[in-house]
């Protein structure tokens, strides 16, 4: 299992940016530790996927206007990256509502976005922001 936790070399220079993946990882963090057979799964299942659809929506749009105001190179990359990322959670969302809670694609979702979104997408613009703000 893993465990999500946010360390100060996850940075990409960014204060907002960065309190808001801090709080990511935390809603990450409680989905990677939802177990499907205790009691209270489905609703949490729900809050967490609510949630998380809520937050990343309002991120990816605040990361997109602050890296298009500042001219960010690769900004159609991010847009494209946040495309992929919002359209598999709105199938999360769907199969959710027809009463299908699949938490393995909602793990894997989690797990993705830290790994190869947060890790390669974002930090690789790190530099620019700190150069350009």
């Amino acid at each position: 299992m893993a465990n999500y936790e946010w360390k100060p070399e996850y940075s990409v220079g960014h204060s907002m940016l960065d309190a808001q993946h801090q709080k990511l990882f935390a809603i990450c963090d409680e989905i990677e530790h939802l177990d499907d057979t205790t009691v209270g799964f489905s609703d949490d299942f729900q809050r967490l996927l609510e949630e998380l659809i809520g937050y990343v929506s309002t991120h990816f749009v605040d990361e997109e206007k602050i890296l298009e105001k500042l001219n960010y190179p690769d900004i159609k990359v991010q847009q494209k990256e946040h495309s992929h990322y919002l359209n598999d959670l709105s199938a999360i969302l769907f199969e959710a509502e027809k009463g299908k809670l699949n938490l393995p694609a909602l793990k894997v979702f989690a797990s993705s976005w830290i790994s190869t979104h947060v890790f390669t997408h974002d930090i690789a613009f790190k530099e620019f922001l700190l150069a350009n703000t």
